[in-house]
């Protein structure tokens, strides 16, 4: 009887470790758990190197040294408060291309104590584009309608004018 019981008890803790392995593996973020120093516990994937290579290293190695303090940062916050730290960082990729993520820094909190820190890293390289690129279309815009040769308004329901270009302003004699 209790022989079955823990042959099935083990058997369940395998399947939730399949499960959790292949979500880490296939998760689109960068995943590590990192130490108090920030030595790499555990990591899901590397851009350069093997994950093999990566377990114990330096985290810091992994990221541009401009980034070293506000990791030093993040890792103090996480360990000393048990608060979630996030900042974005760029760096370049094996492809010598620039990307940008979002980490976050969480604590894994075991009886009570901050044991190890979780980050996770986000691509945000093409939402920080389309950002910008929003950003110039707006500014374009703005230019646009403020150095129009022709009257620009709008208005509310009420027909209240909630805006007029400039041209709007020099016309009414305003």
């Amino acid at each position: 009887f209790w022989n079955r019981r823990l042959i099935k008890e083990i058997h369940a803790r395998k399947q939730t470790e399949n499960r959790l392995r292949t979500i880490t593996e296939n998760a689109p973020d960068f995943i590590a758990e990192l130490d108090r120093n920030g030595e790499i516990l555990f990591i899901n994937r590397v851009d350069r190197g093997t994950i093999h290579d990566a377990i114990g290293a330096d985290f810091r190695d992994r990221i541009p040294s401009e980034y070293h303090a506000l990791l030093d940062e993040a890792l103090e916050t996480v360990f000393t408060e048990a608060e979630l730290f996030e900042y974005e960082v760029q760096r370049y990729g094996a492809d010598k291309k620039r990307r940008w993520y979002i980490a976050k820094l969480s604590p894994v909190i075991i009886e009570n104590k901050v044991r190890s820190a979780i980050l996770i890293a986000t691509n945000i390289t093409e939402y920080k584009r389309t950002r910008q690129s929003l950003y110039e279309t707006e500014q374009q815009y703005r230019q646009l309608v403020k150095n129009a040769n022709s009257i620009i308004l709008r208005v509310n329901p009420d027909w209240r004018i909630t805006f007029f270009n400039t041209f709007a302003q020099k016309f009414f004699g305003y």
